[in-house]
């Protein structure tokens, strides 16, 4: 009796926790959900005719929308803040939208301003200062064009 209280025990701690994993590290979503995020860097490239082009898109953004951040929030909602410089003083200060995980937490999905509508990035990078993500739009109709957007953002 003792030999099999011991193995069930034993299997239900193999099966507890994940090979690695911290019990009391946080969650990705409390990771996400307890700081702001600011984007520190954007690059996007480009492929046309076989031809591939980078491109800094953090330079082309205004100093004015370069303080701008998210707010994720626990319940899946988030704030678009346009930060303490706004470009345009007609602007909402803040932009509600939603995000959420899919494909078990490697791909976050972020609302637009268009209701409804989603952008699914993929998670390249993410600890407690650092959210990397990249999304890739592919043109069709029997194209080989691509352009891919990396974005990183940093905790504050």
């Amino acid at each position: 009796m003792k030999k099999n209280l011991l193995l069930l025990l034993f299997c239900i701690g193999l099966t507890a926790c994940k090979k690695g994993q911290d019990p009391s590290a946080p969650s990705k979503t409390e990771l996400l959900t307890t700081n702001n995020w600011r984007l520190a860097a954007s690059t996007v490239v480009s492929v046309s005719k076989g031809v591939s082009t980078t491109v800094d898109a953090y330079a082309t953004i205004p100093a004015c929308e370069r303080d701008n951040f998210i707010r994720f929030r626990p319940d899946q909602s988030m704030v678009y803040d346009e930060g303490p410089t706004t470009c345009n003083p007609t602007f909402s200060q803040t932009v509600t939208s939603s995000w959420n995980w899919a494909d078990n937490e490697r791909t976050l999905a972020l609302g637009t301003h268009i209701v409804g509508a989603t952008v699914p990035y993929e998670v390249i990078e993410f600890t407690a200062g650092t959210l990397r993500l990249r999304y890739t739009l592919r043109q069709y109709f029997g194209g080989t064009d691509s352009s891919t957007e990396e974005r990183t953002y940093q905790a504050f």
